[in-house]
């Protein structure tokens, strides 16, 4: 049973330059709170002599097999031997001095889950990158709230508290800076009373690049983020959109060619396959990207594993087989009329609408089916039978030749 005070994790790779002065303002913190605590550098492989800083300034070094910013922070937390947790970084960057302003509300009973918010507090001039402070974070927070409705300012702060005891809970599972969005999303999806708390900021002491590379680590954020989000909004609603507007240019292709305005409607039926068609590739990226996440065990969807069923079926198959013959059938009718023309000038522009709009709707299905393949191919590589466990018979007598059941 963990014991009543405050543990703080400090993630370290390579970080001698501020490790040491990390850990005294995490023990300073501590004492400013007003109870017992501990202080844990989580170690993911450094070579630069920060373990035998950590210690000499009476850390306790935890030693991470697995690397990545989400598996030191795992490790470190499920070391901690006090019942209420505390991380940042080892930058100095974050103020430790203010661990009492976070460990307060945990302790007052008002929330369940607290963050530090750079934004809300004062930051040093120049330690948040300008493109960081007013697109990245701001971005990516405004997706969070609008996805699972998490009213936060400061996703990527690296600042947070809570008690330990709902860390389990939680089921955390990427090893990543992909962690920092899980956790929020989780939170979130398990309704855990969320509090922000206004912090400070400074600039990174350290004497080396900073871990985190700000493109590929930001679109690795927002992947997580919509592979998450509830399907009714990433793939359905999507979905139902691209449909409408192909219905929409369907019905403009029954138009007679040379009825008045007529050129507005086909120029309209146009511009309804081409809206069509993004938002088709996002529901179907969405789809594939929570199908990924399902397979893999870092989000259960109902949607995901009801549609594998379908595909079981090859409902998609069928329908972009049925869909690639009707736009078949369409150009044979085209060609026998062009024939009719003499093969002159020949206009005949709503067969040609409509099939553009069977070959993309049979090119999705067809990559749908596809990719729900895939899925149901990696979830049953996940599940291999075991030959060393199968038994010959079923009453396990493991006879090489079947008993045979005497004639009469």
């Amino acid at each position: 049973m963990a014991k009543r005070g405050v543990s703080v994790v400090i993630p370290c790779l390579n970080e001698a330059g501020t490790i040491g002065q990390a850990v005294d303002e995490a023990f300073c913190g501590i004492e400013a709170a007003g109870l017992p605590g501990e202080v844990l550098v989580a170690d993911n492989g450094s070579t630069d002599g920060s373990i035998s800083i950590a210690q000499q300034q009476g850390a306790r070094v935890v030693d991470v097999p697995e690397r990545g910013y989400g598996a030191a922070l795992h490790h470190g937390i499920c070391s901690a031997s006090f019942d209420y947790v505390v991380f940042a970084d080892a930058d100095m960057s974050y103020p430790f001095i203010e661990i009492s302003s976070l460990i307060q509300p945990l302790l007052e009973g008002r929330s369940n889950f607290v963050l530090g918010s750079r934004l809300l507090g004062k930051m040093e001039k120049g330690a948040m990158p300008l493109l960081n402070r007013h697109l990245g974070t701001p971005v990516l927070s405004f997706f969070i709230r609008l996805l699972y409705g998490l009213e936060l300012s400061d996703c990527n702060s690296g600042m947070r508290a809570f008690p330990r005891s709902i860390y389990p809970g939680l089921n955390l599972r990427c090893p990543g800076m992909e962690y920092a969005s899980e956790m929020l999303i989780r939170i979130a999806q398990r309704k855990i009373s969320y509090l922000e708390v206004p912090i400070g900021f400074r600039k990174d002491r350290r004497g080396h690049a900073p871990h985190m590379k700000r493109w590929r680590d930001g679109w690795r954020h927002l992947r997580f983020i919509i592979g998450n989000a509830p399907s009714l909004i990433t793939i359905l609603i999507p979905t139902l959109l691209s449909v409408l507007l192909l219905i929409f240019a369907a019905s403009l292709s029954l138009t007679n060619y040379w009825a008045p305005g007529s050129h507005l409607r086909f120029h309209s039926a146009f511009i309804a396959i081409a809206l069509a068609v993004p938002f088709a590739l996002f529901a179907s990226a969405s789809l594939l990207l929570k199908g990924a996440l399902h397979v893999s065990g870092l989000n259960e969807s109902r949607l995901i594993a009801a549609l594998v069923r379908v595909n079981d079926n090859a409902a998609p198959f069928y329908a972009a087989a049925g869909l690639f013959g009707c736009a078949f059938a369409e150009a044979i009718w085209l060609c026998i009329e062009w024939q009719r023309a003499g093969f002159g000038e020949f206009f005949q522009m709503g067969p040609l609408i409509r099939i553009m709009i069977y070959t993309f709707v049979a090119s999705a299905c067809f990559s749908v089916d596809l990719g729900l393949g895939i899925i149901r191919l990696t979830a049953l590589s996940s599940k291999r039978l075991d030959p060393s466990q199968s038994q010959p018979f079923a009453d396990g007598s493991g006879d090489e030749i079947p008993r045979k059941i005497a004639a009469g």
